[in-house]
């Protein structure tokens, strides 16, 4: 399967399991993949492997949450040299340390030889051994959010070219690439921190709207008091209009 048959269908050409649903998908995650873009930046990095006829090409992206949380996750595309083909045709395996892709897809992915299999290793053993029987009990090989950013990503970027790729590609060695692949442990790690700090800003800002909104509570008392006080005055002068009418009557007697 080559990058754009993923995005056309990850269970492969010609296959209708998702039928209907599938465009539905796509169209989702299309408009969460623009909003993404429009809001923060996905980094790219290309590596070639250091052998003397190079086969395998990478890209590893870091990719940002979809959502407020500031966190990130490794998505790794592996190409597979093919000369007779251009280099957006070469079948690819993919890679994501985001938890959808671990509890959802791992197993699957590994089992249809979609995933690279030297970095599941980074996943741990339970997502790549034991079946996804909760999270996807009938193992379908459906989109996996990240990846499918990704793919999009890499197709926006125009960067499938071979001699333009193999001029912005680094060489592959196991001190750049997998190596600086976070595992999902760590991953994990800063999901959680990400949104403990998120939910301590909202916290903040709802903290500011309450104060706001007492201020708000004691402004229309301080209206209240400057019409009463008017009031009075108005009172105030009625008694005087009284007085200077009955001083006028002595007068005229």
């Amino acid at each position: 399967m080559n990058i754009k048959e993923y995005i056309e269908n990850p269970m492969g050409k010609g296959d209708a399991t998702l039928g209907q649903n599938r465009k539905v998908i796509v169209s989702t995650l299309t408009e969460k993949y623009d909003n993404l873009t429009n809001h923060k930046d996905i980094k790219m990095k290309c590596y070639i492997a250091s052998v003397a006829i190079p086969t395998k090409y990478y890209i590893h992206l870091i990719i940002p949450s979809e959502t407020e949380r500031d966190n990130t996750y490794d998505v790794i595309f592996e190409f597979t040299k093919d000369k007779d083909k251009p280099m957006v045709n070469w079948d690819v395996r993919v890679f994501s340390n985001s938890p959808s892709f671990a509890y959802t897809f791992a197993y699957v992915y590994l089992k249809n030889d979609l995933m690279i299999k030297s970095l599941a290793k980074k996943l741990g053993k339970e997502f790549v051994k034991i079946e996804p029987n909760v999270r996807n009990r009938y193992k379908i090989v459906s989109y996996e959010k990240y990846i499918f950013f990704g793919a999009k990503f890499i197709l926006d970027s125009k960067i499938l070219n071979a001699d333009q790729f193999s001029k912005k590609a680094v060489q592959y060695t196991t001190t750049t690439y997998p190596g600086k692949c976070r595992t999902l442990e760590q991953i994990m790690k800063e999901y959680d921190g990400a949104a403990g700090k998120l939910a301590s800003k909202k916290r903040q800002e709802q903290k500011k709207m309450d104060e706001h909104g007492k201020k708000s509570m004691l402004h229309p008392s301080k209206v209240e008091s400057g019409i009463h006080t008017i009031s009075k005055k108005k009172k105030t002068m009625g008694h005087a209009g009284n007085n200077m009418r009955a001083v006028q009557h002595i007068s005229k007697r």
